[in-house]
């Protein structure tokens, strides 16, 4: 079963160029096995990705990011339901945000 993170159901909806940059991290990444948390940190991880790949500072860069932390805020929303999986995915975050910057290097 696959899942799709829906930025279009948060409340309060983020600011327009933050929707923008969080939906297009979203659509490019396919829906996730085991579900919108696993979704939202798949797309948070591209954008991750893509900031320490491009580090100008640019002002694009600072949107990016403020759309990989939401991002990621809301993985963990999307799993808060479900205790023994907050763990697993927080372990997951660490690791894969860790790797990231570890290859940026």
């Amino acid at each position: 079963m696959t899942s799709t993170f829906r930025l279009d159901s948060r409340l309060p909806s983020p600011p327009p160029a933050l929707a923008r940059r969080m939906r297009s991290a979203l659509d490019a990444n396919a829906p996730a096995q085991d579900g919108p948390g696993r979704h939202a940190l798949d797309a948070a991880m591209v954008l991750v990705e893509s900031i320490l790949r491009d580090a100008t500072g640019s002002r694009t860069g600072a949107i990016t990011l403020l759309a990989a932390d939401a991002l990621v805020t809301h993985a963990f929303e999307a799993v808060a339901d479900e205790p023994e999986r907050i763990e697993h995915l927080a372990s997951e975050a660490m690791a894969r945000i860790a790797a990231a910057a570890a290859e940026a290097r």
